[in-house]
């Protein structure tokens, strides 16, 4: 029997690929995470070189893609009932290298344990983080209202902001500042300037299509903020007909009750797996 490989899919094979979920368009790592990536090689072609998208031997007829970044972060689905397919494309990462297995639903989350457990990772090796991942109907986030308090405005976030919201991120590490700045320049996002133009909030949009890195500056937390950038990306993110999802830390109850207090529903968890570097 041949050795399993993964074989690149073209770039213009992407959109035919993010088609096949689009009945899961509220699920992690499928239609909205498929659909920003591309909108992120058409605006910046140059991504080509650090981020592919592979498939199990060149058939991706069943969904199954594992999409890596910089060889580093690593996003997957398949819409394989068994998954053994998707267990199979794991298989085929050099298993040496430290890999970060992002925003993976609960759904698959058994192959990437199994896939672990087979690379002989101890349990108390494997650190991962669960999300609760949370939606708003496009219906409701239309009807929000966005108005700014008096003396502060909406705007998209400047190059000169990359620094501010990459020293406020609680997960910042040592060249995060470069995953902020690509977040800042390819993705939709919404900050809230005081009359001086100094950011005070901000959100952006996740490589998994979610609304993530939600930060209010210390003076101006408990005065509404947080909410108002949420409801700014979730409107806006309706009106271009797209579903706003957003994870939020299981522990974190403040920001859980802040979603459902805006109408969020909390539909699934989301789990992120740092699997270390195996001699």
């Amino acid at each position: 029997m041949e050795k399993n490989t993964l074989v690149e899919i073209p770039f213009e094979d992407w959109p035919k690929l993010r088609d096949l979920y689009v009945n899961r368009n509220l699920e992690s790592n499928s239609f909205s995470m498929l659909r920003n990536i591309i909108n992120w090689l058409n605006k910046d072609p140059s991504l080509e070189k650090s981020m592919k998208i592979y498939s199990l031997n060149g058939d991706w007829s069943d969904g199954t893609f594992i999409l890596q970044d910089h060889k580093l972060y690593v996003m997957m689905n398949t819409l394989e009932e068994s998954q053994e397919r998707l267990l199979a494309a794991l298989h085929c990462l050099d298993k040496k290298d430290p890999l970060v297995l992002s925003g993976c639903p609960l759904r698959i989350t058994k192959s990437v344990e199994k896939y672990l457990a087979d690379l002989g990772v101890p349990k108390e090796s494997i650190q991962f983080s669960k999300t609760i991942w949370h939606h708003i109907e496009l219906k409701q986030a239309l009807e929000y209202n966005i108005d700014p308090p008096q003396g502060i405005i909406l705007s998209a976030l400047r190059k000169e902001d990359i620094d501010t919201i990459n020293s406020h991120w609680p997960h910042r590490h040592p060249g995060s500042e470069l995953f902020v700045g690509r977040l800042v320049n390819l993705s939709q996002n919404i900050g809230a300037f005081d009359e001086s133009g100094k950011l005070i909030a901000w959100c952006l949009l996740l490589p998994i299509g979610a609304l993530g890195l939600l930060q209010v500056r210390d003076e101006y937390k408990r005065k509404g903020f947080g909410s108002l950038m949420v409801k700014a990306m979730a409107k806006m993110q309706a009106e271009k007909g797209m579903e706003t999802i957003a994870p939020v830390v299981e522990e974190n109850s403040a920001s859980r009750a802040m979603f459902r207090s805006l109408g969020f529903q909390e539909i699934d968890a989301v789990f992120w797996y740092t699997k270390p570097e195996i001699a």
